[in-house]
C-alpha cells in the first residue's frame, strides 16, 4: 500500500512540471487552465508543446518557446511580457467577440485568427494589429462603418465570412477596406439615408460601397411631402429649385436648401413686401401746403423689382401737426435663385408728425397686401396655390432740428421700427432700433419753391438706408413734382427705388 501512495505521489509530481517547474518557472503545453482575474504572472513561462492559453489576468513573466512550437492566446486581459521566439514557433490571437480584443505586448509577427464572430467592428481588430503579420476571418460576420485604408496587413477571409457596411457615418461612394484575400460570401449595406441607393462588395481585394443620389423625393422623404417635390419636377423638368435639390450632397446640404425656398418656407414670400414697405420711408422736412401727389415707381433688387404708384394726400392740418394718408398698388416679379412667382400688391400708407423751429417727432406706417401667382406652397401637408401673404412696418422718429444759415435744415433723430409679416398662419414679427439723420436745402425764387433732401439712417438689425429727393413746386399754378431715389442694404441684399412726385396744391 505505500508503495502505491509513493507511486502516485511521484505520477501527479511528474505531471506538475508541465505547469509548474521546480525552478519556480512555469512550463506550459496543450489547453492550460485559464489564468484568472485576480491571478497576476510573474514567473518565467516555458511553451514545450503546442498551447492554448486564455488569460483573464496579468501576464509579466518573460515568454520562452523550447521548440518550434504553436501558442494560442485568448487574452481577455492584459499581458506585458518579454517574447523569446524558437526557430518555426509561433503565436496566435484567437478572436471570437469584443471581449477578446486586448493587444499582446511585445509580441510581433504573430497572427490575428477571427472565428465565429457576430457584428465584431472591424476597427475594433485592426486596432490591436499593429504589431500582426496577417489577420485571418472565418465563419464570421463583420461590422464596418468607417474607412480603413491606411495599413498593409494581409486580411484573408475562409469558409463564410459577410461584411455589414452602416452608411449612417458615409455619405458618397468610398473604399472601405484594403489587402483583402479571398471572397466575402455576402455583404449587406444597412443604415443609409434615404438620400441614397447604395451597394457594397468585395471585388478585387477591396471592400467598397457605392452611394447613388436618390431623385426620386417620395423616396428621400417619403409621404405627401415627397410627393409634392416630385411633382414640381412633374410640372417643370427644369425646375430651378428642384435642381439644385438633385445636387445636394449630403442631408444637411438638403436641409439647407429646402430652408430657403419659399415653396416650403412660406414665410420668405413676404421678404420682398418688407423691402417695399422698408423702400417707403418718410421724410421729416415736408411741404406744409395741402396738396395731392401721385407718385410712380420702380425697385429692383437683388431677386426681384417691381412697379407701381402711390397716390397720397398731405399737409399741415393743426398748427405744426403735418399729416400724409393714401393708397398705393403695384405689380412684384420674383426671379430668385430657387423660386420664381409674381405677385399684385396694394395697400395704404400713412404719416402723422409734429415739427416746430427746434423738434420734430412723428409715426408712419405703410400696410401691403399680395397675391401670389403661379407659385404652390407646402404647408401642414397640403398644397396651397397662389397664397396671399401681408406686411407691416411701423415706425417712430424723434430729434431735435437745427437750422443753418437761412435755407439749410438739419435734423438727427432717433427711433424705432416694428416690423411684421403673415402667411397662411405663419408669422414674424421684429423690433429694430435706429438711428439716423435728414438734411433740406430749401429756397424761392421766381415764385418757385426749390428743395433737396438727404436721409439716412442704421438700423440695430444691419440695414443702412440712404434716399435723394429732389421737388420745385410753382406758387402761383399750384402745380410741382419731383424725383426720389433710395437705397436700401438689408440682409446683404441691396435694393433701388426711383420715384417721380407729381404734386397738385387745392
Amino acid at each position: 500500500m505505500k508503495r502505491v501512495v509513493i507511486f502516485c505521489a511521484f505520477l501527479f509530481a511528474f505531471c506538475s512540471l508541465n505547469a509548474f517547474g521546480v525552478d519556480g518557472a512555469l512550463y506550459y503545453s496543450g489547453t492550460v487552465s485559464p489564468i484568472t482575474s485576480d491571478q497576476v504572472i510573474e514567473n518565467d513561462i516555458h511553451i514545450t508543446g503546442n498551447t492554448v492559453l486564455e488569460n483573464n489576468g496579468v501576464i509579466l513573466g518573460h515568454i520562452y518557446f523550447d521548440g518550434p512550437f504553436n501558442l494560442t492566446i485568448i487574452n481577455h486581459n492584459s499581458i506585458e511580457s518579454v517574447f523569446t521566439m524558437y526557430d518555426n514557433a509561433t503565436i496566435t490571437q484567437l478572436i471570437s467577440s469584443t471581449a477578446d480584443i486586448n493587444t499582446i505586448g511585445n509580441a510581433t509577427g504573430y497572427t490575428i485568427n477571427v472565428t465565429n464572430a457576430d457584428g465584431l467592428d472591424i476597427a475594433d481588430v485592426l486596432a490591436i494589429s499593429g504589431n500582426a503579420s496577417e489577420i485571418n476571418i472565418a465563419n464570421s460576420t463583420i461590422f464596418i462603418d468607417e474607412p480603413h485604408i491606411n495599413f498593409d496587413i494581409p486580411i484573408h477571409l475562409n469558409n463564410s465570412v459577410s461584411f455589414v457596411v452602416d452608411g449612417s457615418r458615409l455619405g458618397q461612394t468610398c473604399v472601405l477596406l484594403t489587402n483583402i484575400q479571398g471572397n466575402a460570401s455576402g455583404t449587406e449595406t444597412i443604415n443609409v439615408d434615404s438620400m441614397y441607393a447604395a451597394t457594397s462588395d468585395v471585388v478585387d481585394g477591396i471592400l467598397k460601397v457605392t452611394f447613388e443620389r436618390q431623385t426620386n423625393y417620395s423616396i428621400v422623404f417619403g409621404g405627401t411631402f415627397g410627393e409634392y417635390l416630385d411633382s414640381l419636377r412633374d410640372a417643370d423638368a427644369d425646375d430651378r429649385f428642384i435642381r439644385h435639390l438633385d445636387r445636394a450632397r449630403d442631408r444637411n446640404e438638403l436641409n439647407s436648401i429646402i430652408a430657403k425656398s419659399a415653396r416650403v418656407n412660406s414665410i420668405l414670400l413676404t421678404k420682398p413686401l418688407r423691402t417695399f414697405n422698408a423702400l417707403n420711408d418718410v421724410r421729416i422736412f415736408n411741404d406744409s401746403d395741402m396738396m395731392a401727389t401721385i407718385k410712380p415707381f420702380y425697385i429692383y433688387s437683388d431677386e426681384f423689382s417691381g412697379w407701381g404708384g402711390y397716390v397720397n394726400i398731405s399737409g399741415n392740418v393743426y398748427n405744426n401737426v403735418f399729416a400724409n394718408i393714401g393708397i398705393h398698388g403695384g405689380r412684384l416679379n420674383y426671379d430668385g435663385e430657387l423660386d420664381t412667382y409674381n405677385a399684385t400688391l396694394y395697400g395704404g400708407n400713412f404719416d402723422v408728425s409734429y415739427t416746430d423751429k427746434d423738434f420734430y417727432v412723428g409715426t408712419y406706417g405703410t400696410m401691403t397686401y399680395a397675391n401670389f401667382n403661379d407659385i404652390s406652397v407646402f404647408k401642414d401637408d397640403k398644397i396651397v396655390e397662389n397664397p396671399h401673404g401681408f406686411a407691416g412696418r411701423f415706425g417712430l422718429d424723434s430729434g431735435m432740428i437745427f437750422n443753418i444759415f437761412d435755407d439749410i435744415k438739419f435734423a438727427p433723430f432717433l427711433g424705432g421700427v416694428v416690423d411684421y409679416a403673415s402667411i397662411l398662419d405663419n408669422s414674424d414679427l421684429d423690433l429694430h432700433l435706429r438711428l439716423g439723420a435728414e438734411t433740406m436745402v430749401a429756397t424761392i425764387q421766381d415764385g418757385n419753391k426749390y428743395g433737396v433732401g438727404l436721409r439716412t439712417y442704421i438700423q440695430t438689425d444691419g440695414s443702412i438706408y440712404a434716399m435723394l429727393n429732389s421737388n420745385m413746386l410753382s406758387i402761383a399754378d399750384g402745380v410741382g413734382g419731383g424725383i426720389n431715389l433710395g437705397v436700401l442694404y438689408s440682409d446683404s441684399v441691396i435694393s433701388y427705388k426711383v420715384a417721380l412726385d407729381i404734386k397738385f396744391i387745392f
